[in-house]
C-alpha cells in the first residue's frame, strides 16, 4: 500500500501547512489558465480553418462539440485514475498530451483528423478540474480551501481575457496553425514542472 506522505504526489512533507502550497497554487493558476487557452484556440481559429479545410459549419459544429464528448463522458474514470495513480503524474501527463494534440491540430487536413484531434484534448483535460480539487485539498488548511479554489478558477478567465487577443494577433501575423503551435508550446513547457 502507498505511504500516504510520499512525495510523488504533490503531498506536503508535514501536515502544518508550508509556504510551498502558494507555489503549487500559482502552477495550478497558469495550468488552468493554459486549460483554457487551449480550449479557446479552436474557437479563434475557426473561420481561417473552415476556409482551409472546406468545413460545413455543421461539421464545423461537430468539431466544436468533439472536445465536450469525451471531457465529460470521461470525469468520473479520470477521477478514478486519479486516485489510482495520484495527482503529480495524472496531471503531467494530462498537460503533456493535451498540449501535444492543441499543437498537432496545426497539422491538420480534413475534418477527421481534426476532430479526432479534439476527442484526444477532451479526454486528456478531463482529470485536470478533479486534480486541482485534490490538490487543493491535499495542500490547503480547510480555513484556506475557498481562497485557493477561488485562484485556480480565476485562470479559466484570466487565461481568456489575455491570450485571447494575443491569439488573434498570432493568427493575423502568421496563420491558424501557429495558434494551435503557440498553445501546444505552452502546456508543453509548462507540462515539465509536473514530470
Amino acid at each position: 500500500m502507498k505511504n500516504e506522505t510520499e512525495l510523488t504526489d504533490f503531498s506536503p512533507i508535514r501536515n502544518k501547512p508550508t509556504r510551498a502550497r502558494y507555489v503549487i497554487l500559482v502552477l495550478l493558476f497558469f495550468i488552468t489558465a493554459i486549460n483554457y487557452i487551449d480550449r479557446a484556440s479552436v474557437s479563434i481559429a475557426a473561420p481561417s480553418i473552415q476556409t482551409s479545410l472546406h468545413i460545413s459549419p455543421a461539421l464545423l459544429g461537430v468539431v466544436f462539440s468533439a472536445f465536450s464528448w469525451t471531457y465529460t463522458g470521461m470525469q468520473i474514470p479520470g477521477g478514478l485514475i486519479l486516485d489510482k495513480f495520484g495527482s503529480k503524474r495524472t496531471y503531467g501527463i494530462s498537460l503533456f498530451v493535451w498540449s501535444v494534440f492543441t499543437g498537432v491540430q496545426a497539422f491538420a487536413a480534413s475534418f477527421g483528423f481534426l476532430f479526432g484531434c479534439r476527442l484526444i484534448i477532451g479526454l486528456a483535460e478531463s482529470p485536470a478540474f478533479p486534480a486541482n480539487n485534490r490538490i487543493v485539498t491535499t495542500w490547503f488548511p480547510r480555513r484556506e480551501r475557498a481562497f485557493a479554489t477561488g485562484v485556480y478558477t480565476a485562470g479559466e478567465y484570466v487565461g481568456l481575457a489575455f491570450a485571447t487577443p494575443v491569439l488573434f494577433w498570432i493568427l493575423t501575423a502568421f496563420d491558424w496553425r501557429a495558434v494551435f503551435i503557440s498553445s501546444g508550446a505552452l502546456g508543453l513547457i509548462f507540462s515539465i514542472f509536473l514530470v
